[in-house]
């Protein structure tokens, strides 16, 4: 939950620069990417949350003994959350450098004339 929240703000935020851009192209692209971004972390969050619930064991050193799932599965549903958070992340940091220049740009063109 630690992790999630401050995610999830970092979602919204994309969201609402989408909403305010000055280039209509990326407002779009900022918006879906925000909401689309946002989705996948709660579904790979929350799958891992339920694998942790239906488990033994712990994130870092792997789960075992499952019920109603098979180790793999619980194992791999914590691999798949740490692994959008960090594609998440790295997504979000290409996507403020990009869209920053892009902003930049749009409005700097504006200003001139």
């Amino acid at each position: 939950m630690l992790v999630l929240f401050p995610a999830l703000a970092i979602c919204a935020l994309v969201a609402a620069w989408g909403r305010n851009s000055a280039a209509p192209r990326l407002g779009t692209v900022l918006t879906w990417s925000g909401i689309a971004w946002a989705g996948v972390l709660m579904l790979t969050f929350h799958g891992a949350v339920i694998s942790h619930v239906l488990c033994q064991g712990s994130w870092l050193y792997g789960l075992d003994q499952c019920r109603g799932i098979s180790d793999e599965t619980g194992n791999f549903s914590v691999a798949a959350a740490f692994l959008s958070f960090a594609a998440g992340l790295t997504y979000a940091v290409v996507l403020a450098v990009g869209g920053g220049i892009v902003e930049y740009r749009t409005r700097r063109l504006r200003s001139k004339g």
